[in-house]
Parts: C-alpha cells; structure tokens; sequence
C-alpha cells in the first residue's frame, strides 16, 4: 500500500469532517425540536425568541442562541452549541431522578418508623 500524501490526507480529512456534519445537518432539525419541546415544558428553563428562527435557551446563568435550521457551511460552534443545550437537560433531568430517588428513600425510612421513634424524632 503506497503511502497517503498530505493532499490526500487534507482531502480525506475534509470528506470526513462533511460526512459528518451532513449527519449532524440531518438530525439537526429533529433534534432542535425536541430540544424546544423539552425547555419550553420545563420551567427550570427559559427560551426567547430573537427573531424568525432564531431563539436563546437560557438554563442557570448560560444561554445559548440557536437557528432553527443548521448552516449549510460546517460551523462547529453549532454543533457544540446544541450539544450543551442538551447536556443542560440532561443534568436536570438527573438532577430530578436524585431528587425523586432521595424523596422514595426518606419515605421509605419514615413508613419503618414506629410512633414511638416518630415521637422521640420529633415527626
């Protein structure tokens, strides 16, 4: 097998760098939409919208602003823009299942009380 030249490198380089982003195009509105139905639901978080197709998803002092449709160029800011929007949901999501878990916990420890010990604690 010959050895790649650094064109042919660059330019396998760069066809991989476009197939990428051409799937990342792809699932973008899919994806941008079911971010918008979630931090709309969710009242931790707050979406304004700019203009026609651009809105700011704000989550605990960061905000994000974010087009409706991915550019056509590669802008990989894009990419990791959406990326951390959707790492701010899946920290409060996480932060909800703790929470829940720690409430199913406390309830659980409080039904094996008995009164006395309810008494003694004060509950």
């Amino acid at each position: 097998m010959a050895k790649e030249t650094k064109a042919q490198r660059q330019a396998r380089e760069y066809a991989e760098k476009f197939a990428d982003w051409a799937l990342f195009s792809a699932e973008y509105p899919t994806r941008f939409a079911a971010l918008m139905y979630e931090m709309v639901s969710n009242p931790e978080f707050s979406v304004t919208k700019l203009d026609a197709e651009t809105y700011e998803f704000r989550y605990d002092y960061e905000s994000v602003v974010l087009k409706t449709t991915a550019p056509a160029n590669p802008v990989w800011e894009v990419q990791y823009d959406m990326e951390r929007v959707e790492g701010f949901l899946r920290y409060a999501n996480a932060e909800k299942e703790e929470a829940q878990r720690r409430a199913n916990v406390r309830t659980a420890a409080l039904a094996k009380l008995n009164s006395e010990e309810r008494t003694l604690l004060g509950l």
